[in-house]
């Protein structure tokens, strides 16, 4: 794939991360969204080859690091309430966090799958039938973590 296609790629999956992760908190998406048009910006018109790959492979981590690593919680008295969607669930079942308000079956189902991942390093087509099935969100409530509850 040549840089731009790679690089617009990135772009996009790192816009996508920034609404998906700050989805209800306009004020935080509207800068999420500002300051990556503006990197990307930035470097438009680099020529060096090593430097744009650098800059698309960290594009890409930051998307990865945001989907997987950023909750954005509200305080509530006895902890914190999250909306998680699939892919922050999937990416942060290892969590020492307690989950409330999400189907045991549907917990069971993600953490077989990921297990199935780790093992092969590869999704089937039938672990894709069985994601489509899913709810794409679930409103939960996390609190009594082990380490610092997740929130920005």
């Amino acid at each position: 794939m040549s840089s731009k296609l790679t690089s617009l790629s990135a772009y996009r999956s790192l816009l996508r991360a920034s609404r998906l992760v700050f989805n209800g908190d306009t004020r935080t998406l509207n800068l999420s969204l500002r300051q990556i048009r503006t990197e990307f910006e930035k470097n438009r018109f680099e020529k060096d080859e090593k430097k744009i790959q650098k800059l698309i492979s960290d594009a890409q981590e930051a998307s990865s690091f945001l989907i997987s690593s950023v909750l954005q919680g509200v305080k509530e008295q006895d902890g914190f309430k999250i909306r998680l969607n699939k892919k922050q669930v999937e990416a942060n079942l290892d969590a020492n966090v307690t989950i409330k308000g999400i189907d045991d079956q549907y917990l069971e189902n993600l953490e077989r799958r990921a297990g199935r991942k780790k093992n092969r390093g590869e999704n089937s087509a039938d672990e894709t039938a069985v994601e489509q099935q899913q709810q794409p969100s679930t409103e939960s409530s996390c609190c009594k973590s082990s380490s610092q509850p997740a929130s920005n």
